[in-house]
């Protein structure tokens, strides 16, 4: 298929499935050509951090330990226009101070900070697990809020749990729209990515039932694993 057929069918193909469903709000229009820069996540190079997830650990042995200090300098010297301070690697220690000096750093290296990341999962059920979840999500908004990051990557839960038990979808659609409402407060953006094993529909699901504009879909092409991910 020659490229520009295939954009034509999946603009096609987007404006069916648009018309077809009830949204909890409008898409988020753009305007203008893409603005697509290079950037580097911070889990491209987990293997070489002394921290993950806030447990020490050793770092690989065929390249230098790093802290997101590190990393920072790292994307300055590579060149790169953005970083995506993912969160699993930052000192378990670090206060509103620390946070505030990587932004500090980041401007006057002149790398933007594009976002940081979570690995959240909203799909475990109610109770005291999934209070805890909340909990965390919403302390990593107020984190890049003060990073001055303008979005986080934020996981649903998994497609499987999400199959299994239909009142997970109620219930982790419930878990993002609280947290989509404090992100707000903070203006800052949410961007739900297709990890855990979920399918386009489950993906249609979940934001047919966003409320905020302050939603919307990070999406990864490459996880969306089948005979035909188109």
């Amino acid at each position: 298929m020659q490229r520009r057929e295939y954009f034509k069918l999946a603009s096609i193909g987007t404006c069916a499935i648009t018309s077809g469903m009830s949204l909890g709000r409008e898409p988020i229009e753009r305007s203008g050509p893409p603005r697509f820069q290079i950037g580097l996540a911070a889990y491209s190079l987990r293997n070489y951090f002394s921290w993950n997830k806030g447990k020490p650990r050793t770092a690989a042995q065929d390249g230098p330990a790093m802290d997101m200090s590190a990393f920072i300098n790292y994307c300055a010297v590579q060149g790169f226009d953005t970083a995506e301070l993912t969160s699993y690697f930052f000192d378990p220690d670090g206060g509103d101070d620390y946070f505030r000096g990587l932004k500090h750093q980041a401007f006057v290296s002149g790398v933007t900070i594009s976002g940081t990341a979570i690995g959240n999962n909203f799909t475990i059920g109610k109770g005291p697990q999934l209070d805890a979840e909340i909990a965390q999500a919403k302390l990593w908004i107020d984190r890049a809020a003060v990073l001055g990051a303008p979005h986080i990557r934020f996981f649903a839960g998994t497609g499987k749990q999400l199959a299994d038990d239909p009142m997970r979808l109620l219930e982790a659609s419930e878990a993002l729209n609280e947290c989509a409402d404090h992100a707000a407060e903070k203006g800052v953006f949410l961007g739900v990515e297709n990890h855990g094993g979920l399918t386009a529909k489950q993906m249609i699901q979940i934001m047919e039932r966003a409320e905020s504009p302050w939603v919307g879909i990070n999406l990864d092409t490459g996880n969306f694993i089948s005979e035909d991910p188109y």
